[in-house]
């Protein structure tokens, strides 16, 4: 079961990469930094574990989701740390976010809007579908689209769910949510799975870390 967590793993490593940013950048840096995910924004119970040094997606349907992030690698951003769940036996509930401070609106618009678009549905479709090949044979994987109405200045996400058994004979009912939501030229990319059910935190936790970006920008 724990390797069927590879899918989100690995995607959350390729769309949540953070590097360093130029002396001239400082301030942009300060508020990528201010603005991701803290422990107090979890229950007292909630662990902590550093951030993925991140890499691409080896699947041909994610070359979109390697570019877009490549380029927004080379901007003010920052990761969190993950944070999961302890009474999750499996591991699967869980949550991690990046932020990323670009230069102009419009090239913060280009990123967000790609998790909106099909490209990132055809990604995350291809990595649910080859992790449970291997892992969970027969598992029924399924992405949706929801929308972000409401919050900052648009952007998108979708909902990546496996559902099965795995090799262990394990029941399998993973869902990851996968949104973007930009703010003026900020954009706050948010990571959250489930053991059954969407995370609950999740639709909190989002509000929150537009409303820091809101304040900081």
């Amino acid at each position: 079961m724990r390797r069927l967590l590879a899918v989100t793993a690995a995607v959350c490593a390729a769309v949540l990469i953070a590097g360093p940013a130029g002396a001239d950048e400082e301030e942009d840096q300060a508020i990528a930094d201010e603005t991701v995910l803290q422990a107090s924004d979890f229950p007292d119970d909630w662990e902590s574990t550093p951030a993925d040094d991140g890499g691409e997606i080896q699947l041909p349907e994610c070359r979109a989701i390697n570019r877009a992030t490549a380029t927004a690698d080379k901007q003010p951003n920052a990761k969190s740390p993950n944070f999961a769940d302890p009474s999750d036996a499996l591991g699967i509930t869980q949550a991690e976010n990046a932020t990323y401070v670009f230069p102009s609106k419009k090239k913060a618009k280009a990123y967000a809007t790609l998790f909106a678009g099909d490209e990132s549905e055809d990604c995350f479709q291809a990595a649910g579908e080859a992790v449970a090949e291997s892992d969970a044979p027969g598992a029924d994987v399924s992405v949706e689209k929801f929308d972000v109405e409401g919050l900052g200045d648009g952007g998108g996400g979708f909902t990546l769910v496996v559902d099965g058994v795995s090799e262990d004979d394990e029941p399998v009912e993973l869902y990851a949510d996968f949104s973007a939501v930009r703010v003026d030229r900020g954009v706050v990319v948010f990571i959250a799975q489930g053991n059954g059910e969407q995370l609950e935190l999740g639709p909190d936790l989002l509000e929150t870390l537009v409303g820091r970006l809101e304040e900081a920008l």
